[in-house]
């Protein structure tokens, strides 16, 4: 060193990394208020679902949450974070990249409906007449939309692998917001839900307007016209042991006994499922084993619950996918899974 110069090497470079002053862009404040308008004004769009059917979906969720996380979540679905996700078994199962290494996983999940919710929505939309059209435009009316997914009354739960313990973080938010994009853009993704693939609902649903279309014009199903039904005609045979069941078909001759009356709850909902998820765990491999357990309990539980009925197969189509299978090969990850 002479003169106070600083003699460096040809390979070495200055640059004054701290220094601050007006010239370079004014005070801290002044940045910082400057960035965050920036912020708000390149991401402040408000997300909101264009049919009433994703609307019905994303708001259930959404407005559930505090709104600083609404704010971000809405802006991660905008930025892209979420990686991916399914409608099925009655949960959206998503990814979302967040601040740590490994994205979380979000599962909403709806409230339970029977196997056979899509297929009567199907069956409804045939029967009358200019649904099958708005439903294409995402209009559906609020009886049957509540039939479908979620009642007025009626909220999904959120899980999230994140440590934010809230009851709808970001993470939920963003997924839902993924989920009414898709259902914007076909509404027939809403019956992936109540497992019902887009492909299969719509051939389900042109075998049922044909026959809408028959019934009302008196033609059959190959388009000939039906005959008089006839009815066997002649003497019935006598046979005692039907005339004994006739008499008293119901047993009223055998002693009475006293029938215990319990209290009707709902298990699957009235219960922690937390320990139902922990307990499964040790029986399935995958984790999305252990969510299509839980299905199949609450399908289980349906069915014990449910006055006998005999008319929820149908012989005419042959053999009937069950509700919620997925054939796909998905993959999804389950909440119990400790975040790490």
């Amino acid at each position: 060193m002479a003169n106070g110069d600083v003699t460096w090497g040809d390979n070495v470079i200055y640059a004054d990394f701290g220094g601050r002053g007006d010239a370079r862009g004014g005070t801290r404040g002044a940045r910082g208020k400057k960035g965050a308008a920036h912020r708000r004004k390149a991401g402040g769009k408000v997300v909101r679902p264009r049919t009433e059917i994703a609307r019905r979906v994303y708001d259930s969720v959404a407005d559930r949450a505090e709104k600083g996380r609404r704010g971000r979540g809405e802006a991660y679905f905008r930025d892209g974070n979420v990686l991916g996700f399914r409608m099925v078994d009655g949960q959206i199962v998503g990814e979302v990249r967040g601040s740590q290494i490994e994205p979380f996983t979000v599962v909403i999940k709806l409230p339970y409906r029977d196997a056979g919710v899509a297929d009567g929505l199907l069956r409804w939309l045939a029967d009358t007449t200019g649904a099958a059209d708005d439903l294409e435009k995402g209009i559906l009316p609020g009886k049957q939309l509540g039939q479908l997914l979620l009642a007025g009354d009626e909220a999904p739960s959120c899980r999230c692998s994140c440590p934010d313990a809230t009851l709808v973080c970001k993470h939920a938010v963003a997924v839902a917001a993924s989920a009414a994009r898709a259902i914007d853009a076909e509404p027939l993704n809403a019956l992936e839900l109540r497992g019902l693939g887009v492909l299969e609902a719509r051939h389900k649903l042109a075998g049922l307007v044909a026959e809408a279309a028959a019934r009302a014009t008196g033609l059959d199903g190959d388009g000939a016209g039906r005959g008089p039904v006839r009815r066997p005609t002649g003497p019935r045979t006598e046979d005692p042991v039907l005339e004994i069941v006739e008499r008293d078909f119901w047993g009223t001759d055998l002693p009475a006994i006293e029938i215990p009356n319990p209290e009707t709850m709902v298990v699957l909902r009235d219960t922690d499922p937390t320990l139902l998820h922990a307990a499964l765990r040790s029986t399935t491999v995958l984790s999305v084993e252990t969510l299509r357990a839980v299905a199949d309990l609450e399908d289980c539980w349906d069915h014990l619950t449910s006055p006998p009925s005999f008319d929820d197969v149908d012989l005419g189509d042959g053999p009937q996918r069950r509700s919620g299978e997925d054939d796909d090969g998905m993959v999804a990850a389950s909440f119990d899974d400790d975040a790490e």
